[in-house]
């Protein structure tokens, strides 16, 4: 036994040293980002003002995360270090020098860190922009070569061969010390059979099919898929013209398919609650993205809680964008979504800086450690999402369930991971947009013709990578018997501008065109094959819960503003001569280009909208002295069959286009002057609605809001 006595020693050390060399290497890489990207921005956009309160009353909390952040790259190190000391003492199986060791220790670090890298910018560009593409020169170079000429099967199958030549290393060391007199016949005579044998138990293992543990749950089951700004003219099965939705196409065949669906609210916030509660945003009360707590904390009438009351567990799964299910209790038994507040936004510019940490973290245990990345705007994989909808589908199958996944890939900066972010793109193009589409908030943004191609392009790849994913949990229903019992909806809370006409990027500011308010609706019922495939009919997204408690035979609520489609869909009935009311959300900026700036009541940006709530965990809420302005300003649109009459109040007065949507669908034409008769009727019908929600009293065609019975005295700047 001697013969273990020095060489563990010197092991020891090995092990020592390698982990020091690794700490020192990971530590250098923490000191440089924080040397080099300070600074304080939201998708890009720096404001001093925000800056110096950041800096005045959260610099503990920032101070904080980054020792967090430092032990994260300190524990790589040493993980790193450790491994690589190992691998090059069993490599050499005899003493190396300190300087020898450090370098090559040094050498394997590097190459280690490079490949974790360049693996993640290839699966996730949008998140490296900032520190490579955007900067441009030689650091752009490196990210584009890595996408544009890199594979993941390649680097996968690098990462693999590292895996193994460290296996074999370490195996041939253990043989040599522990049998040191074992010729390599003799090694090879018993490897000879039994590697066969193991690669024959490891195929076997892989190939035989396995036993799947069906469910027994007869009831029936509702199961929403659903992605933000999800376009339904985008379609494949909807006439598009790319192939961007194959699963989804397949569920057409066996649904129906609603082609004029709308929101009420195009932001994502008020448009759920609206779905889920039947009531338009001025009943519910949450108007826009940052409602007070006073606003939220009810006790809500929703379809989680009236199918809780006949036995279902319910579940919603989400993230970036599905922070709005952990600010408000909607009834949902499970909610697996990000929390959003001002110090989740530090948290979140605080670690997306460190390039050179990220590509480790975007796994279950780096997600623990630092739960912000599942509110990462540019890491929003849909395979995440679909893993997890997966699991819950297996955990609440053997029970009635209701839920609901919200994809955010499709929103803003549509950030499709690989390969789908250049599965429609020019492979030519390298321009601003290459990965995503950035800045938002920016008024002086220019875009090309090219420009806009590449956008709507990377929206499309998005469209495709949330499609898959609900081809996977589709085939997951199916895989678990659960297929014939579940009602499946696909849906978004609105739809989005794609630089159409002059009506710019982005929802919820106008209403020019339907794209941003026109949802795709599709209902798949397995208890009922519909006799209407495709319905034309103006419904509204309000309609959806009335509609679900209609098809399994529970007694829809009263007060509920919507109604049930199912004599649409059993073709009992030709119309319902619906009409959708709609209204714009907040202005994040107060100028701009875009025409809907010369149509507005004026008010301030975000930055001076927006304060803390300090008495509610830090949340961002609407300052209460604009809360009447911004109600005030905002547009409003009534939608039917025939018509679409939108209302816009500016300073001169209220400004309104009237447009016929069968023959004009472009909306070339305003025939407000045209057709008085038209206009006047609809513009009845859009204030007998606003009396109807109690959003306010009409004073010459301005909507007055009202607050405790007491009408509001405002003054429009």
């Amino acid at each position: 036994m001697s013969f273990w006595i020095k060489p563990k020693s010197f092991l020891l050390k090995t092990i020592l040293l390698g982990a020091a060399v690794g700490i020192i290497f990971y530590l250098l890489q923490f000191i440089l980002v924080l040397a080099s990207q300070l600074g304080f921005s939201v998708y890009g956009v720096r404001n001093r003002a925000i800056e110096e309160v950041v800096t005045g009353m959260f610099m503990g909390k920032i101070i904080f995360y980054q020792v967090r952040i430092a032990l994260a790259y300190a524990t790589l190190g040493i993980f790193w270090g450790t491994l690589s000391g190992l691998f090059w003492y069993f490599t050499f199986n005899r003493r190396l020098k300190t300087v020898p060791q450090i370098l090559l220790n040094l050498v394997t670090l590097a190459a280690v860190a490079l490949y974790f890298l360049v693996r993640s910018i290839l699966n996730y560009p949008q998140l490296y922009c900032e520190a490579f593409f955007n900067r441009g020169g030689f650091l752009r170079d490196f990210q584009v070569w890595v996408t544009d000429s890199l594979s993941a099967s390649l680097l996968n199958s690098l990462g693999w061969a590292g895996l193994l030549i460290f296996l074999v290393v370490v195996f041939w060391f253990m043989l040599r010390k522990i049998l040191p007199h074992l010729s390599w016949v003799q090694v090879y005579k018993p490897l000879r059979i039994g590697l066969p044998l193991l690669l024959g138990l490891v195929v076997a293992l892989v190939l035989i099919p396995r036993k799947k543990n069906i469910s027994h749950n007869p009831h029936l089951n509702i199961l929403i898929l659903s992605a933000d700004s999800y376009r339904p003219d985008h379609i494949f099965g909807n006439g598009y013209f790319r192939k961007t939705t194959p699963h989804i196409d397949e569920l057409l065949k066996e649904s129906v398919n609603f082609n004029n669906a709308f929101t009420q609210l195009p932001r994502t916030f008020p448009a759920w609650v609206s779905f889920l509660t039947s009531l338009y945003p001025a009943q519910h009360g949450i108007k826009h993205m940052f409602p007070t707590i006073e606003d939220r904390d009810r006790e809500w009438v929703t379809l989680p809680t009236i199918l809780k009351e006949k036995g279902y567990r319910s579940a919603v799964v989400s993230d970036f964008v599905g922070d709005i299910f952990t600010r408000i209790d909607l009834g949902f038994d499970y909610v697996d979504a990000p929390y959003f507040n001002f110090v989740t936004l530090i948290e979140q510019r605080c670690l997306e800086i460190h390039t050179f940490l990220l590509p480790y973290l975007n796994n279950g245990l780096g997600r623990g450690v630092f739960p912000v990345l599942n509110g990462f705007a540019y890491l929003t994989d849909p395979a995440r999402l679909g893993r997890k909808t997966c699991r819950s589908i297996r955990k609440l199958k053997d029970k009635p369930f209701f839920i609901t996944v919200f994809f955010s890939t499709t929103h803003f900066p549509y950030p499709a991971p690989y390969p789908y972010y250049k599965e429609f793109t020019d492979p030519d193009y390298d321009g601003t947009y290459k990965y995503y589409k950035r800045i938002l908030l920016d008024p002086k943004e220019r875009v090309s013709p090219e420009d806009i191609a590449q956008i709507r392009a990377i929206f499309d790849g998005a469209t495709l990578a949330v499609d898959h994913e609900m081809g996977h949990i589709i085939q997951t229903l199916k895989e678990e018997g659960l297929y014939r019992n579940t009602i499946i909806v696909v849906l978004s809370d609105h739809g989005e501008n794609l630089y159409e006409k002059d009506w710019g990027m982005g929802h919820g500011d106008h209403f020019q065109g339907d794209v941003s308010t026109r949802i795709p609706l599709i209902i798949y019922n397995p208890y009922e094959r519909y006799p209407v495939p495709q319905i034309d009919d103006v419904v509204r997204s309000i309609d959806l819960t009335p509609t679900l408690l209609d098809m399994m035979d529970i007694t829809i609520p009263g007060g509920m503003e919507g109604v049930s489609l199912l004599p649409l869909m059993r073709g009992e009935v030709e119309s319902l001569h619906l009409t959708s009311f709609s209204e714009t959300g907040i202005w994040y900026t107060p100028e701009g280009d875009e025409f809907f700036q010369h149509h507005r009541i004026w008010y301030p940006d975000i930055t001076e909208l927006g304060e803390i709530d300090f008495d509610s965990n830090y949340e961002i809420v609407l300052k209460n002295q604009y809360r009447d302005l911004v109600e005030m300003a905002k547009h409003r649109v009534v939608r039917n069959n025939d018509y679409k009459l939108i209302y816009m109040p500016t300073r001169a007065g209220v400004e309104y286009e009237l447009y016929d949507v069968k023959k004009d669908p472009m909306e070339d034409h305003n025939l407000a002057d045209k057709l008085p008769g038209v206009r006047d009727r609809l513009k009845g019908e859009l204030f007998d609605w606003f009396t109807h929600t109690g959003e306010g009293i009409i004073k010459n065609d301005f909507v007055i809001p009202i607050r405790g019975g007491i009408e509001v005295d405002l003054e429009i700047n």
